[in-house]
């Protein structure tokens, strides 16, 4: 699968889609010759392998989808000269470990790496300085470092079911205790996630929560500590134990918390 040449004299091209091209095992050769381009999308391409390094040539990228795709296990080494980088999707692949030139990225702003097996305190090491990263998407994990603590500019966290915990027989897992050492959430997002079967008991640990999303869970009640966030303003979701019972609570005083 390949593109025409001619792609690369269009000036104002800025958008290339092709995601669920199931054949594609590698970006098409002109894609790193489009100046303008701005967004690609290379989702669910399962035959996709390897970046090439000649990306780095997109220096107006600010949006690049590359959710799930499984036997993408690397970005090239120069994936950091992608300076005008805002959102990065990297969902489902089977990345673990991230560049070292990932630090470069100043200007990411959304990064989705629920890839199943990413190394987390390698993860941690890469973006924990990266000034304007406040939304991070990860799946499940067992454990987590206690260096999420460094990540200070992340505001908005969801985690995602891990699929190969699934599989090997951890159909629940409570969201980790270590998850509320991120010290400035103001939004939780688990929908759909019905392998999470519990809040963290420390969740009162988030004092500047706002917004709690739990909907299509495993998870049945609040833990105590959720009482203890005074900014606590809007719940959406549904809990297991009331499966058929969808709600969406505002909160405009503490007082209304205390009644759950």
């Amino acid at each position: 699968l390949d593109l025409p040449e001619g792609l690369a004299e269009l000036q104002n091209l800025e958008k290339i889609l092709m995601f669920y091209s199931y054949k594609l095992e590698k970006i098409p050769a002109v894609i790193p010759k489009i100046k303008s381009l701005k967004s690609l999308h290379l989702s669910h391409c399962q035959e996709l392998q390897f970046i090439p390094e000649s990306i780095e040539q997109l220096e107006n990228l600010e949006h690049l989808y590359l959710n799930d795709c499984p036997k993408l296990n690397n970005l090239p080494d120069n994936f950091g000269k992608l300076k005008n980088l805002k959102s990065l999707f990297i969902g489902n692949t089977g990345i673990q470990k991230l560049p070292e030139s990932f630090k470069e990225l100043e200007k990411l702003e959304y990064l989705a790496i629920d890839a199943e097996n990413v190394d987390m305190t390698d993860l941690v090491e890469k973006i924990k300085d990266l000034p304007k990263l406040h939304y991070l998407k990860i799946s499940a994990q067992l454990e987590y470092p206690e260096a999420l603590s460094f990540l200070t500019s992340i505001k908005t966290l969801l985690v995602s079911q891990n699929y190969d915990l699934w599989r090997k027989g951890y159909k629940h897992i409570p969201l980790h205790e270590n998850l509320t050492l991120i010290p400035n959430i103001e939004v939780l997002d688990v929908v759909n996630n019905n392998q999470a079967n519990a809040l963290p008991k420390s969740i009162g640990n988030w004092k500047k929560l706002k917004t709690l999303r739990v909907g299509a869970t495993a998870i049945k009640e609040f833990p105590d500590s959720l009482q203890n966030i005074e900014g606590l303003s809007e719940i959406e979701g549904n809990l297991a134990q009331n499966g058929n019972d969808t709600f969406g609570i505002k909160l405009e005083e503490k007082a209304k918390v205390q009644k759950w």
